[in-house]
């Protein structure tokens, strides 16, 4: 797929409009995104941020930054990022998705689980005025839509609202 992908710029348009390229990053996106979460859930920080940054690299060449597949690992490379406590890294990587969101008037359940992980971010950094309307409307905004939620994604609402319960406490 690389060597393909670096063919020369005037194929450029070509290239993004290429059913083998669709077809490739398809089935890129399930296994990246489903090796990298994995590697996440097992604890395995350092390989799914290893694994999240090369499938986003390769996003943001082919897709773009704002395109939702890519948004998406953006918001997942900041959940490691959290999970590892670099909180200022999660910050701007949450910040860098919630604007891409925002550019494409995105009303999507990733983009309020990004709120909420922001807001869940700078409550851990000590900024709880800040936190505080992040948490609550990315929880709103996550059970609004729960139904539009994967299964396998369900996780989400229940860190939103242990996140939002840390700050009320």
């Amino acid at each position: 797929l690389t060597a393909f992908l670096d063919q020369p710029k005037e194929l450029g348009a070509l290239r993004r409009r290429n059913a083998y390229v669709v077809a490739a990053l398809q089935n890129e996106k399930w296994r990246g995104d489903l090796v990298s979460e994995h590697h996440r859930r097992a604890g395995k920080l350092k390989d799914a941020e290893t694994r999240f940054e090369e499938v986003l690299a390769l996003r943001r060449r082919v897709l773009g930054p704002d395109h939702p597949n890519t948004l998406s690992v953006v918001t997942s490379l900041a959940a490691v990022k959290f999970d590892e406590r670099d909180y200022a890294e999660a910050e701007g990587l949450l910040r860098e998705a919630l604007s891409g969101y925002e550019r494409r008037s995105a009303d999507n359940w990733q983009r309020y689980y990004a709120q909420s992980l922001l807001g869940a971010t700078l409550a851990r950094r000590d900024r709880l005025i800040d936190a505080e309307p992040l948490l609550t409307s990315g929880y709103q905004g996550l059970m609004s839509r729960q139904s539009a939620i994967p299964f396998e994604n369900r996780g989400v609402l229940d860190d939103a609202r242990q996140w939002l319960a840390e700050i009320v406490k």
